[in-house]
Parts: structure tokens; sequence; C-alpha cells
């Protein structure tokens, strides 16, 4: 398997284990209990700082060249570039209520559900089709070539989570993932 697609399916891991803690954190929410507000954002910023950043601009140069090679494989059928600027503004949009409620600012319990669980049913349904459809479509159909190509054009960074070079911050996701 090209490296590329190991480190793309390792970033769905990691995220898949980050959608989990924070459908636990939501859930505490729903009870009307008080969640760990600094975990969500953490999940929040990971999501902006290397998910937003620098996955989905690989995923889009993988997409891209497999619109080229195969523009009939399943995988091309969903729109996985515009699919990355809605994820990227419910990220940005459920980022910023958190970090409203964070700045002590009122909101109805049903506004921050609404966001939150858009955000968690987006990230799942796109990994999900990444994973079924655009990856193993990826794989049959790109070449060598094709995969040294994106390899190069890809810009990488270390992950700031989950990487051996990890970032400042995310003390408390660190904490949690063990």
């Amino acid at each position: 398997m090209p490296p590329i697609l190991v480190s793309l399916r390792e970033d769905h891991r990691n995220l898949k284990r980050l959608l989990a803690i924070l459908d636990a954190e939501i859930a505490v929410f729903e009870r009307a209990e008080t969640p760990d507000y600094d975990v969500v954002t953490e999940i929040l910023d990971y999501t902006r700082e290397h998910m937003d950043r620098f996955h989905h601009p690989a995923e889009d140069l993988v997409y891209a060249r497999l619109q080229k090679r195969h523009p009939e494989a399943s995988g091309t059928t969903h729109d996985l570039l515009e699919d990355h600027v809605r994820l990227e503004e419910q990220t940005q949009h459920f980022a910023e209520v958190m970090h409203a409620i964070a700045d002590g600012t009122e909101m109805s319990r049903a506004r921050v559900l609404e966001a939150a669980k858009a955000y968690l049913a987006a990230q799942s349904r796109h990994v999900e089709v990444e994973e079924t459809w655009v990856f193993p479509d990826a794989e049959r159909y790109l070449t060598e070539e094709d995969w040294a190509e994106i390899e190069q054009e890809a810009v990488s960074s270390p992950d700031p989570l989950f990487g051996d070079h990890q970032g400042a911050g995310f003390d408390k996701l660190r904490v949690l993932l063990g």
C-alpha cells in the first residue's frame, strides 16, 4: 500500500478515536451535565490544525488523480472536494460555538447539540465514504507513478497529537488517549 494511503488511513483511525471521545462528551451534555469543554475544543483544534490543513489536501490530491485516471470509479461519484469545504465550515462553526461557551456566552442546549451532532455525523460519514469507495478505488486504479507524484505534491507535517513530534496543546486528549 502506498505510504501516503497508509498515513491517510492512520489519520482516519485516529479521528475515529477522537470522535468516540467527543460523542461521550456530547452525551454528558445531553444529560444536562457539564462536559469537559477543554477536551471538546482540543478535538476541534486538532481537526482544524491537522485534518483540515494537511490530511484533506492530501486526500484532494488522491481524489483529483483518481478522477483523472478513472472517472468512472465509484469513488469519484462523491464530490470529495466539496465535502472537505463543508467539513471545514462545520468544524469552524462548532469551534465557534464551543469557544463562545468557554468565553461565557450563554447558548441554548439545542444549538450546541445541533452543531455537535452535525459535526459528528459529517465527519463519520466522510470517513466512511473515503474508506468504502475512494481509497479502494484509488488503490485499484492509480499507478505507482501516480502515487509517487501524489507523495511529492502532498504537504506533510508531523501529527501534533498522535505523531512522534507532538506539538503544544492537546494535553487533556493525550491523557485520555493514554
